[in-house]
């Protein structure tokens, strides 16, 4: 890497992001969302109960009303050294946080060659701005944990996909890997459930190498024996007998999945908008216009249309979840959603984009994942970042998006990072004041 102007101009905003990053853990109270609540009145007595009786927190773990399963509490109860006081868990949790940077820029250099690791880390610093995954940091609770196993996950899921012979030893160990990885994030966080689902749909429908699909079938069964277990001693799928609700029909049911597609495609509007300014740059108005016109105007007309009819004031009611279009639009109006109808069209025109570019590969991705993150009562932004971008960075979407993204990629930082800061900064904006 050559020490040219341009260069020392990204290691400069590179090191004020990560400074930034540290200085937001000592000023942890501004960030968003209701992680301070989660730490204090759930997440330390049951790391603290772990310490004391693994049995008893398990027989038990209904009654710490965590909905997640407690891999996340055995790591740090076991292996973290500074459980003892909070100030120093919730620094240690920073720094494992803090390491999901370098994990997904080593993942997006071994994916883009041509593209320089200074600029991969440029584009995994993203991470470090996003305001819930601050509030995770800085406050302890388990999605971080979650997407560095995601991210470990990810990382074999991208070579496994290529393999199309019967695959020698290290090509059985990369499987095994990826079915240890994901098995743990699933154990700490349930949603990432999408993930396994995903990675049989795409090896059935793309990449059919039936000794990949044997090995990785039987290494899966291998690791649900924990959840095997946890299942006997609770008798279901969590403890319900010291749960305070019943979480299959109250907080996560299948019902909630057609009512939450309007929520999750603005969550994708969302997160894409910066790649839409740059697709946007690139291929000029005429091309851009002619390419989302159909899908938007169709899906807009649609959304309309069940609005008059009443299908959608729900929209208008929401006091916790709903993401920040929602937010921004009540701030606008109040009980007003136009804007979030917006937003889902442009999430559904890029969608339509995306499969239709790839469908069986790109299907068997996001059709799992709109599912999965349906099913809760209460849908917040928190559950899909950064989720969104990682699936569209890593590659792990087939799409001209990638590659429009990395075409001119000191373009892309600039806008993508800039759009992240306003975000953050809105969002800090919108807690306090």
């Amino acid at each position: 890497m050559l020490l040219n102007r341009v260069n020392i101009i990204k290691i400069f905003f590179l090191i004020v992001f990560i400074f930034s990053f540290f200085v937001g853990f000592a000023l942890k109270d501004y960030v968003p969302g209701g992680a301070i609540t989660d730490f204090r009145d759930m997440i330390w007595p049951t790391l603290q109960s772990f310490k004391k009786d693994f049995y008893f927190s398990i027989e038990n773990y209904g009654s710490f009303t965590d909905a997640s399963y407690p891999l996340y509490y055995i790591i740090n109860a076991y292996l973290n050294p500074f459980t003892s006081n909070k100030t120093e868990f919730l620094f240690s949790i920073t720094i494992i946080s803090f390491a999901s940077f370098f994990l997904f820029a080593f993942l997006l250099k071994k994916n883009l060659s041509k593209i320089e690791y200074l600029d991969c880390l440029l584009v995994s610093s993203i991470i470090l701005l996003l305001p819930f995954y601050r509030s995770s940091a800085y406050w302890g609770t388990s999605e971080n944990f979650g997407w560095i196993f995601f991210i470990l996950a990810l990382y074999n899921f991208l070579k496994i996909r290529n393999y199309s012979n019967k695959p020698n030893n290290y090509e059985i160990f990369i499987t095994i890997c990826f079915c240890f990885f994901s098995s743990c994030a699933l154990y700490i966080r349930p949603a990432l459930v999408f993930f396994p689902i995903i990675y049989f749909i795409y090896m059935f429908l793309n990449n059919r190498n039936i000794y990949i699909i044997l090995i990785s079938a039987f290494s899966y069964l291998v690791f649900a024996i924990p959840g095997f277990i946890l299942i006997f001693i609770w008798g279901g799928f969590y403890d319900y007998k010291n749960f305070n609700a019943d979480l299959m029909e109250d907080y996560h049911n299948y019902k909630f999945i057609i009512r939450n597609i309007p929520i999750l495609l603005s969550y994708f509007a969302f997160y894409f908008f910066p790649v839409l300014i740059i697709e946007y740059l690139h291929i000029g108005i005429k091309k851009f216009s002619l390419k989302y016109f159909k899908p938007f105007f169709s899906a807009i007309l649609l959304l309309l249309f069940l609005w008059q009819f009443n299908y959608l004031n729900y929209l208008g009611e929401f006091i916790l979840g709903g993401g920040a279009i929602l937010k921004l639009n009540y701030l606008i109006k109040a009980e007003n959603f136009l804007l979030l109808l917006l937003a889902s069209a442009i999430g559904f025109s890029i969608i339509y984009q995306i499969l239709k570019e790839n469908f069986k590969v790109n299907v068997s991705i996001l059709l799992p994942v709109l599912i999965i993150y349906g099913f809760p009562n209460e849908i917040y932004q928190e559950y899909v970042e950064p989720l969104i971008l990682f699936i569209f960075l890593s590659g792990m979407l087939q799409t001209k998006y990638h590659e429009i993204y990395f075409r001119n990629i000191n373009l892309s930082n600039l806008i993508t990072i800039s759009y992240v800061v306003l975000y953050l900064l809105g969002a800090t904006y919108y807690k306090h004041f």
